[in-house]
């Protein structure tokens, strides 16, 4: 493991406490990346001077100029350091740190351990092809093996990418911009036979960690008004990629369910179920006529 070169890149925008916090964390892992490479997604001039003032040789300041969201500084950030000739690339946000100090040096275990992975995480889903949604794996399941295949890994649950992945130009698709990239980028990977995996032990320390042993009763709950545009971005996102991945039964299902949802928003009163309706048809419009990005 120690021959192989192993780097990572950080996501921010603006919140520069917050992503010296992530990279004091990231270097004190057992098994630390060799390079952060920070990827400002267009924020002030003082997170380039934050790294600037560090004189850490193991950081790298990369500024897009615009924000290209989640998909497109993944995007990059994947393919600078592939370019560099790093063997793995952690892909991290500034606000999601590692929970544990050892999370890295297990994970790249898999790597040594199993053949055909593309991408390991500390958690994950699989995705329901009939009717689009995600599911929550089973704890029984999770405990029946040391290492566990899943569809996808969620953001900031410390994913490590296998470069080799990255030169046969799998990534990230830029136009999705915010809201589900890393289930598009794993779908990807799946097609061209690839696996992703999740360390049993560390997903169960996790779930005990937080109390999530046992699935919680589903309850629905009133969406922050400030945040329906989050809905937006899923809808219009979700269904491109079940287009892309020829996942017509999930596409529609998807339909079926947030045409319901957004119904009955309306019970939260008109001015919610106005705004929610707007995003939902935006959403919908804008995937029919092909506009994608911010």
């Amino acid at each position: 493991m120690n021959t192989k070169k192993f780097a990572g890149f950080i996501m921010t925008y603006n919140r520069n406490d917050i992503l010296c916090n992530m990279i004091e964390t990231l270097f004190k892992q057992t098994y630390a990346p060799q390079k952060l490479l920070i990827i400002d997604c267009a924020s002030n001039d003082a997170t380039k001077q934050l790294i600037e003032a560090k004189n850490d040789a193991r950081l790298q300041y990369y500024d897009m100029q615009y924000n290209a969201g989640p998909a497109g500084a993944s995007r990059k950030g994947l393919q600078l350091l592939a370019e560099q000739g790093y063997d793995f690339i952690y892909w991290g946000d500034d606000d999601d740190p590692p929970f544990f100090e050892d999370t890295f040096e297990r994970l790249m275990r898999i790597y040594e351990q199993e053949d055909g992975v593309g991408c390991v995480g500390s958690v994950g889903h699989t995705l329901n092809k009939r009717n689009g949604s995600l599911v929550r794996m089973e704890t029984s399941a999770i405990k029946s093996t040391r290492y566990l295949p899943v569809d996808t890994i969620g953001g900031g649950m410390s994913m490590i990418i296998k470069t080799e992945v990255i030169l046969k130009n799998i990534l990230p698709d830029d136009k999705l911009f915010f809201g589900f990239e890393e289930l598009d980028f794993h779908l990807s990977m799946q097609r061209h036979g690839y696996k992703i995996v999740v360390d049993s032990a560390l997903f169960l320390q996790l779930r005990e960690k937080f109390n999530r042993l046992e699935k919680s009763p589903f309850k629905r709950r009133k969406i922050d008004k400030h945040k329906l545009k989050r809905e937006y971005y899923s809808l219009r996102n979700l269904l491109y990629i079940y287009k892309k991945n020829k996942l017509r039964r999930a596409a529609l299902a998807l339909f079926i369910r947030k045409t319901g949802k957004t119904v009955t928003s309306f019970k939260y009163g008109l001015g919610y179920g106005v705004t929610s309706a707007k995003f939902y048809c935006l959403a919908i419009f804008h995937f029919v006529i092909g506009k994608m990005n911010q």
